[in-house]
């Protein structure tokens, strides 16, 4: 059975969930990966995560602080522990360091594009 969790983060109306990644998820999302990390491919990446894993998008990321963002990401982790773990062991930090840094670069992206849009 898929694990999910739902939670609240204070602020905000609606409740949050992230959901354990399918095989098939994973897969499209390891194929998928594009070797010249653009930032369009890196915005779709970070972009087929979230509606894989949670039932957010990358607007209401950008509407987050990183405080709330780390309470998602570390419930993320929570519901998807066995393949970070299994990641861990089969590709070493590898791919996790690839998939955080595209996670970091696209969180970092859009702050920039958020703050364009401010000034």
């Amino acid at each position: 059975m898929r694990k999910s969790a739902t939670f609240d983060i204070d602020g905000y109306k609606e409740h949050f969930e992230v959901r354990e990644l399918t095989v098939e998820e994973i897969i499209n999302l390891l194929q998928s990966s594009d070797s010249n990390q653009s930032i369009a491919s890196l915005k779709e990446h970070g972009g087929k995560l979230l509606k894989a894993g949670t039932s957010m998008d990358l607007q209401k990321l950008r509407t987050m602080t990183p405080s709330e963002i780390k309470i998602v990401w570390e419930k993320f982790k929570e519901v998807n522990s066995v393949f970070l773990e299994l990641s861990q062991q089969l590709a070493g930090e590898k791919l996790l360091g690839e998939l955080k840094e595209a996670i970091i670069k696209d969180f970092s992206n859009s702050l920039a594009d958020f703050s364009k849009a401010v000034t």
